[in-house]
């Protein structure tokens, strides 16, 4: 299990003891954002041996590829400390509805089916226009930390918008990139049970930097398209 936290310490707790299995080991990336104490962050092996805490803390922001580099970065550390059939991706807002016993039972059962929201792109659905532009994630992130006034922020992205338009019609966009490669579109939920070999896939991607993960670093969502895709 490979848990991407934030916030709420106590709760990330509870979620961290109701995993506790003898069949599951779990990962815990903590945000670099987080203003918490080591020894404090420390105390998660205390209500799960089980526990492993990811040593590189990475900003996280939605619709970045920080999301997928946090995720791949899980996926890397459980590698070097286990062989493992399911790779589970969890938000530490997550919550088990069920006892954890036939969780591990259902997983055991549906072993290598991937369990993803998984949605092929059209050219009249989101996934689509995620990828129609290159688009300039940290001048959003200054813009959005500068001001909450709605006006205000679409008056200062309006030069990005301009030059992201030029750039995109001079490069190409993220799907013609990916057109090129012969790579087909899926998108869903950032949330997930990989099997190992998808696993494998996808830190080979990263590994080589191909130009299919390359893509997915300058778009839209890309927590909500790149291993749906992988």
């Amino acid at each position: 299990l490979m848990i991407i936290a934030h916030k709420n310490f106590d709760q990330l707790c509870h979620l961290v003891f109701a995993l506790k299995h003898d069949a599951l080991d779990i990962y815990v990336h903590i945000d670099k954002k987080w203003n918490i104490p080591e020894e404090k962050i420390e105390e998660l092996k205390i209500v799960n041996d089980h526990v492993t805490i990811c040593k590189r803390r990475i900003s996280g922001y939605l619709d970045t590829w920080s999301l997928c580099e946090i995720a791949l970065e899980l996926m890397r550390l459980a590698k070097e400390n286990g062989n493992y059939g399911y790779y589970y991706l969890l938000s530490g807002q997550d919550y088990p509805i069920k006892p954890i016993d036939s969780i591990v039972q259902y997983l055991d059962e549906q072993y290598p089916r991937p369990i993803i929201d998984c949605t092929p792109m059209r050219k009249d659905n989101w996934i689509y226009s995620g990828f129609k532009w290159i688009r300039f994630h940290a001048y959003y992130r200054l813009v959005e930390r500068m001001t909450n006034n709605q006006k205000l922020r679409k008056f200062l992205l309006f030069p990005a918008y301009v030059i992201q338009y030029i750039i995109t019609k001079l490069v190409g966009s993220p799907y013609k990139w990916l057109e090129k490669e012969n790579c087909k579109l899926y998108g869903g939920s950032a949330w997930w049970c990989l099997p190992s070999e998808i696993v494998d896939l996808c830190l080979r991607e990263q590994v080589d930097n191909t130009k299919i993960l390359r893509a997915f670093k300058i778009k839209n969502t890309p927590e909500e398209t790149f291993f749906q895709t992988m």
